[in-house]
């Protein structure tokens, strides 16, 4: 037996037993302070456009806490000097127990001998390949350095956000430590969360105004000079500087932890809501949404033709402001009786940017062109008075407590959805019965009988238009089910774009005509297809992720492949992964594309009355 043989025999086992049980030494990817280094910079050079276009500007400093109780630890200690796991975890062990030549020589033969048994091994992790190395920065990096304890008796500073910890370290550390990026990279892989915080927590810290007038007029003055970038990190070329070189070589020894539980990077909750709007304006001018009304909607509303007069006593505008969507591969079979691993992934999206007020407005605009609208068809249409004037209309039973908007809803119906509604300032929000946005059974025919009776009193047509408006379309590659539902990669993923979207079923408009006090005839408009509008000037931020591809479930694969063992596969687990975005957008732009989606759905109800002329 060779040399490489017993490499392959001998180690190769050993490595991924270590690699599973977490006996392994820390590390920092490169790519950790590549990141962390165009944080650095950008901010950086950030604070120098602030200080041109406005000298002596400062943010207010967070307080630390004294302690470590905080849910997240400061990689400085208040003396100013680093952490021992913060140099443990920028120092790492690279090649220590094995020297560097081994741990090359090692590392190159798992990748090889995982390709080999695996498929797609070569692919698998750090530990094999790319896909496991940026799990084990992520989820492994606690552990790695001794675990929570030894990361909290090693500190003594900590804060209870990683908003107040980036803006702590930017404003005491950023320009008095040369090693900073090191620092807050190493920071980075124990709190993944605060990669994706750390320059909107800056941001958030001057104030979104500054920051647009210190960016226009870089603009105007032309490129500032970044000045003392690492090369070595920020490089995204196929060159590397011999510090690259030494951190890669053993980059398998990184630390592991659990197998079949999700690894956190950050629960952002609806953390959205706090993100500042975009600074755009003025708002650009956006035609009307022209819709196929023959091939978006279905027409149930020849009752249109019984009266001269309608009525709008219901007027409804919903926005989802949260949405979600999950694709899923259940375990399954190949060819030979070879078992795949199940998959999961789902992705949550958030509305930022927006609040209830502009919300609200968008809702009277398009009220008052609605009603403006129907009078140009040459109909009567019933005043708010003549509808006060009504005998039932007091008996109407509004949403509780009779609170107009925004009503929210959690549509779990709708896969973790959650919309707000809101009526215009001079109606009540109320539903009829069934109404799968509305508050009402499919029993509670209070509204329904008003409704009638309001109609044959007026003689008129009753007209509720419904609205459902979302900022975001989703992506999933689907739900497999079966035997064989795993066969071939296995694979899951979900995603989101945004783009401003009229949401079919519940967007509709409710018709009713009553020829007697007891019964009402009723028919309805509605879409049947999504309309999709189109971008509207947002951008997408990443809020939190989470997988649990991490070291110790890619062993277990490997493990499972090599010795043919499927307990041991099942052990590992399905592969999941979530993540939670933002789109955060400006009032003023949501506003005209919001109008310009909301108008087409309006113009597609005004011509059916059109079309259905009063006989």
């Amino acid at each position: 037996m060779n040399s490489t043989d017993r490499l392959r025999h001998c180690v190769i086992p050993t490595l991924l037993f270590l690699a599973a049980s977490g006996a392994v030494s820390a590390q920092l990817d490169p790519q950790e302070f590549a990141k962390a280094t165009r944080l650095v910079e950008e901010l950086r050079a950030l604070t120098r456009k602030i200080e041109a276009v406005s000298p002596g500007t400062r943010i207010d400093v967070p307080e630390p806490r004294h302690d470590t109780e905080g849910k997240y630890l400061s990689p400085y200690r208040a003396d100013g000097t680093l952490t021992e796991w913060a140099q443990k975890s920028i120092g790492g062990a690279v090649g220590a127990a094995l020297g560097h030549a081994a741990g090359d020589q090692l590392g190159k033969l798992a990748t090889k001998e995982l390709a080999r048994k695996v498929p797609g091994g070569a692919v698998i992790g750090g530990l094999f390949g790319r896909k496991a190395k940026k799990a084990l920065q992520e989820t492994a990096a606690v552990k790695a350095l001794g675990g929570w304890d030894y990361l909290k008796a090693t500190s003594d500073l900590s804060f209870d956000s990683t908003m107040e910890l980036a803006v702590y370290l930017h404003a005491n550390h950023s320009g008095a430590d040369p090693n900073f990026a090191h620092a807050l990279g190493a920071t980075m892989s124990v709190y993944p969360r605060l990669r994706g915080n750390y320059k909107r927590a800056i941001e958030r810290a001057y104030g979104p105004e500054i920051v647009e007038r210190a960016e226009l007029a870089a603009e105007q003055r032309g490129p500032l000079s970044l000045g003392g970038v690492n090369a070595t990190f920020a490089s995204s070329g196929s060159g590397k500087s011999n510090t690259t070189e030494a951190v890669g070589q053993g980059a398998f020894l990184s630390a592991a932890v659990e197998a079949n539980s999700l690894q956190l990077s950050g629960g952002a909750g609806r953390e959205a809501e706090g993100l500042a709007p975009l600074g755009r304006e003025p708002p650009p001018q956006v035609p009307t949404v022209q819709i196929d009304a023959k091939r978006h909607f279905k027409m149930k509303a020849r009752l249109l033709n019984r009266s001269s007069r309608v009525v709008v006593p219901g007027f409804r505008v919903g926005f989802v402001v949260r949405d979600s969507v999950t694709a899923s591969v259940a375990a399954g079979y190949q060819l030979g009786g070879t078992h795949t691993s199940g998959a999961r992934s789902k992705t949550a999206v958030e509305l930022a940017g927006v609040n209830n007020e502009t919300l609200q407005e968008i809702t009277d605009v398009l009220y008052a062109d609605f009603l403006a609208e129907l009078a140009d068809t040459g109909r009567e249409v019933i005043t708010m008075d003549q509808l006060r004037e009504t005998q039932r209309w007091a008996d109407l039973d509004p949403t509780p407590a009779g609170v107009a908007s925004p009503y929210v809803k959690e549509a779990k119906w709708l896969q973790d959805r959650v919309l707000t509604v809101y009526s215009p300032a001079e109606l009540p929000l109320w539903w009829e019965h069934g109404n799968q946005m509305g508050d009402k059974s499919a029993f509670a025919l209070n509204n329904w009988k008003v409704m009638t009776a309001i109609s044959h009193e007026l003689d008129a047509v009753v007209l509720v238009p419904t609205y459902l408006l979302s900022f975001a379309e989703l992506q999933s590659s689907g739900n497999k089910r079966g035997m064989f539902a795993g066969y071939g990669s296995g694979r899951a993923s979900t995603g989101a774009t945004p783009n401003m979207c009229v949401l079919e079923n519940e967007t509709k408009m409710w018709v009713l005509h009553a020829k007697n006090r007891i019964a009402g005839d009723m028919g309805q408009i509605h879409a049947h297809r999504r309309i999709v509008a189109g971008d509207f000037g947002a951008e997408m931020i990443t809020l939190d992720e989470r997988d649990n591809d991490n070291a110790s479930r890619a062993a277990l694969l490997g493990l499972a492949q090599a010795t043919g063992n499927q307990g041991i596969f099942a052990a590992a687990g399905a592969s999941r992964s979530e993540q939670t975005l933002a789109v955060r957008t400006n009032p003023a732009y949501f506003t005209a594309y919001s109008l310009a989606a909301l108008r087409g759905v309006n113009a597609v109800y005004v011509e059916a009355v059109k079309q259905h002329a009063p006989r």
